[in-house]
C-alpha cells in the first residue's frame, strides 16, 4: 500500500497552461537563397541570408484548466513579463464547458503589430485571471519551459520572380524556402 501512494505522488499534477503542453522546443533554421527578380523595367537579384526561429509543437494555444478543474467564468486574461521585464496581459473569451479560452494565444511570433506571450529559453512564468461578469472567480499561475535545440542550416537554393519589388523585400521568399526544405530536417 505504501508503494502506490509513493507512485501516486511521484506523478506530476497537471494543472492549468497550455493545451500544446508546457514543455515546448525552439528550432532556429538558417540558409541562404539568390533571388532573381525581372519584369518589363528590368532585372535584379540579390543573396538573402534568411534566420527563423520556430516553436514545436506550435507557435500559438489555447489555455486550459487542469484535468477535473471546473471555474464558471467567461474571460481569461494571462500575464507575462516581456524582454524589457515589464508586465503585459493577453484575454480571450472562455469556455467553462470545454475548460479553455476560445482564442489561441500567440506564443512566440514577433512582428509589428504581434507580441508573443514567451519571451524567454528556459522558464517563463505566466499568471492567468479568470472572471465571470467582470469579476475574479480565479488566479493562478504556471511555466511554460522552452529548450533551445541547435541551429539547423538548409542548403543554398534560388527563386526566381516576375516582380522586382520582390528583390527589395523577400522575407516572403524565406518562409516559403523553410517551407520547401522542410524546416531544415
Amino acid at each position: 500500500m505504501k508503494v502506490i501512494i509513493s507512485l501516486l505522488l511521484l506523478l506530476p499534477a497537471f494543472g492549468a497552461g497550455l493545451k500544446i503542453g508546457n514543455d515546448l522546443t525552439s528550432n532556429p533554421v538558417e540558409g541562404t537563397i539568390r533571388l532573381t527578380c525581372s519584369d518589363r523595367n528590368g532585372r535584379d537579384f540579390r543573396f538573402v541570408d534568411c534566420r527563423a526561429n520556430f516553436l514545436s509543437p506550435s507557435e500559438f494555444s489555447k489555455f486550459v484548466l487542469g484535468e477535473g478543474e471546473r471555474v464558471d467564468a467567461d474571460e481569461v486574461t494571462l500575464y507575462y513579463k516581456d524582454h524589457k521585464g515589464r508586465t503585459k496581459s493577453k484575454s480571450s473569451r472562455f469556455d467553462s464547458e470545454k475548460g479553455e479560452s476560445k482564442n489561441r494565444f500567440n506564443l512566440w511570433i514577433h512582428t509589428l503589430f504581434q507580441r508573443p506571450l514567451l519571451n524567454y529559453y528556459g522558464e517563463n512564468e505566466v499568471e492567468y485571471k479568470l472572471e465571470k461578469d467582470g469579476r475574479e472567480v480565479a488566479t493562478g499561475k504556471f511555466v511554460v519551459n522552452v529548450e533551445k535545440q541547435e541551429t539547423k542550416y538548409c542548403p543554398q537554393a534560388s527563386y526566381w520572380s516576375s516582380n522586382l519589388d520582390d528583390c527589395r523585400f523577400p522575407s516572403n521568399y524565406c518562409s516559403r524556402y523553410f517551407r520547401d526544405y522542410n524546416y531544415c530536417q
